[in-house]
């Protein structure tokens, strides 16, 4: 058997400001428990910009807009004749930046 304990004391000290820090950084899982976007909190940022346009364009046809994909990289969507660039900032970045995507729900 291994033995896993630390034995450097500046590297217990490290890890022991670490845990006390933990409790001001909320787990991302909690923050999102029962949330139905909960399982986008797990993808790579570049899956989380394309989850967006998906959740942006079947919402916008759900409610009978005409949505087409942008022929080209000026916009990532056609809705109803507008060109709309869509972005979704995935929830593992800094809550603190104040975007509202980046808050859970409430």
């Amino acid at each position: 058997m291994t033995d896993n304990r630390i034995t450097d004391s500046d590297l217990e000290c490290l890890a022991a400001i670490a845990h006390s820090l933990r409790s001001d950084y909320p787990d991302d899982d909690d923050r999102w428990r029962g949330s139905p976007f909960a399982w986008i909190t797990k993808r790579p940022s570049r899956q989380v910009g394309a989850i967006g346009e998906k959740l942006v364009a079947g919402f916008f046809a759900a409610k009978d807009f005409d949505v087409v994909r942008s022929p080209d990289s000026d916009a990532d969507r056609i809705i109803d004749g507008i060109r709309v660039e869509i972005k979704l900032e995935s929830p593992q970045m800094d809550v603190g930046r104040g975007g509202a995507s980046s808050m859970p729900p409430q």
